[in-house]
């Protein structure tokens, strides 16, 4: 079989590259499977599906040593045993890393093991909409970044993972690369979404920055200050999984204080900040000129990731026969409504194995015929007025709108009212895009088109969160209605 994976940037710039948690297998001494699925499921407020919970914890010891015999440097130590670490929430040291860097070293191996496998990577071009014929997914439409052009890409199963939906709010940890394609081509071609309005805040981002500080560094201890210097009373409680929930606590104290942050200073000693956290001071030297294990880090909560998402089975399908979704875009119900710390990257590995093989038995198993050229005339037509229409609202402004909105009314804490006001907010929006068109009129390298089609799934994707938090009248996990 040919594997092609479309991407609009170069794949080691995915968002996983900035993960620093680790991943979380229960290798050590006293800890198990079960052990684990149980941390996962009180993280997730019992909203996982725990046969799923169940699967992907009896396997994470497997796939860490799959990962180890492909050259994924893990600590270790004296004895040449997985150094692992206890974060918050997890009842063992179980989250296995390289530093503060896991994520990066995890991206850079996969990487390699892709074109060792001869993946064919076809950069700078980007995913506009799903080809689905007969109920069957057949394929997707691509646009070329350098020149604009249109192609359709026929395929026996397509994968989506395109990552989550952090662009659309501000503040939050976004890379410019989150913009919720996949979720939205998946929600327009038909495809079942699930959990929608579980949306998680961190507690501590870099002020004015998508920086958050790593939960390696929370677990080994934090001091937290106002601008006065009074302390800021905080404990974290081993059976407090979710940080989102510190989040809400963090932001109220910030209001009531009438500041913009806090002062975050970690327990890290210098010997420690060199040989583990040298990532995080590099980051923080050139952000503010502050160091890690001397330093106060003005921080403040900002919006995650999402926890929901395209809704797939234990292997990936999703309910398009064809169509798989894999890592922060895909939900099986592992999360629930709270991620366990040390939980991302291993859902991210196991889902993207998972669907991937998933895909290839499908392929071989099912006779497809050649998609239609229908999608890919209807694709042209779009772009062919697009160019011909005169902008009369601005796409950056209506996403910075959007992410205000979001961040506002959708964000940590929700209600009733402020969700129908989010509501009529988004659909004047949706009004207002329709006539924003793009006034550059060339093909090649036109990024304000491919912003256009970008700020397009961000509004399709607020309406399913807002309608998914109307719907669910209860505060469970990361979503908490205050009239409720």
């Amino acid at each position: 079989k040919t594997v092609a994976i479309i991407t609009k940037a170069h794949p080691l710039s995915s968002f996983s590259s900035s993960i620093q948690d680790g991943m979380n297998a229960s290798i050590g001494s006293g800890d198990s499977w079960e052990s684990h699925a149980e941390d996962t499921i009180r993280s997730g407020q019992s909203l996982n599906d725990q046969r799923i919970v169940s699967s992907i914890c009896k396997q994470a010891p497997q796939i860490l040593e799959e990962l180890d015999k492909m050259g994924l440097p893990l600590n270790r130590d004296s004895e040449g045993l997985f150094r692992l670490n206890k974060l918050i929430g997890s009842s063992s040291a179980r989250a296995a890393t390289v530093d503060d860097i896991t994520g990066h070293a995890l991206m850079q191996v996969l990487y390699e093991q892709a074109l060792k496998g001869d993946v064919k990577f076809l950069e700078e071009w980007y995913a506009s909409s799903l080809i689905v014929e007969g109920g069957q997914c057949k394929g997707v439409i691509g646009i070329e970044v350098a020149t604009g052009k249109l192609e359709m890409f026929p395929a026996k199963s397509v994968v989506l993972a395109t990552g989550g939906i952090r662009r659309l709010y501000e503040p939050s940890t976004a890379s410019f690369l989150c913009t919720s394609d996949g979720i939205a081509m998946a929600y327009r071609a038909g495809a079942n979404l699930s959990d929608m309005e579980m949306v998680e805040y961190h507690p501590f981002v870099i002020k004015n920055s998508p920086i958050a500080i790593s939960e390696l560094i929370l677990a080994k201890g934090i001091e937290l200050n106002d601008s006065a210097g009074a302390e800021i009373p905080i404990a974290f409680n081993e059976n407090e999984t979710l940080l989102h929930n510190l989040s809400r606590t963090i932001a109220q104290e910030i209001e009531a204080k009438g500041e913009s942050h806090l002062l975050l200073k970690s327990s890290l000693s210098a010997q420690e900040v060199s040989s583990t956290f040298f990532m995080t001071n590099a980051r923080l030297g050139m952000l503010l000129k502050a160091d890690l294990s001397k330093d106060s880090i003005p921080v403040a909560p900002a919006m995650n990731r999402i926890l929901g998402g395209i809704a797939t089975d234990e292997l990936g399908a999703t309910s398009i026969p064809g169509l798989y979704a894999a890592g922060e875009c895909s939900n099986s119900g592992f999360h629930g409504a709270g991620s366990l710390n040390g939980n991302i990257l291993l859902y991210s590995v196991v889902s993207g194995l998972r669907a991937g093989a998933a895909a290839v038995e499908y392929s071989n198993s099912s006779s497809i015929t050649q998609p239609s050229n229908d999608s890919l005339e209807i694709q042209k037509s779009s772009l062919g007025s697009l160019l011909e229409m005169e902008p009369k609202n601005s796409v950056a402004a209506i996403r910075s709108q959007l992410s205000t909105i979001m961040n506002e009314k959708v964000g940590l804490t929700r209600n009733e009212a402020g969700l129908k006001e989010a509501s009529d907010l988004i659909t004047t929006l949706k009004t207002q895009f329709k006539e924003a068109g793009i006034s550059n009129k060339s093909l090649g390298y036109n990024f304000e088109l491919l912003h256009h089609h970008e700020v397009g799934f961000l509004l399709d994707t607020a309406e399913t969160i807002v309608s998914s938090s109307l719907a669910r009248k209860e505060s469970r996990g990361v979503h908490y209605r205050t009239d409720f």
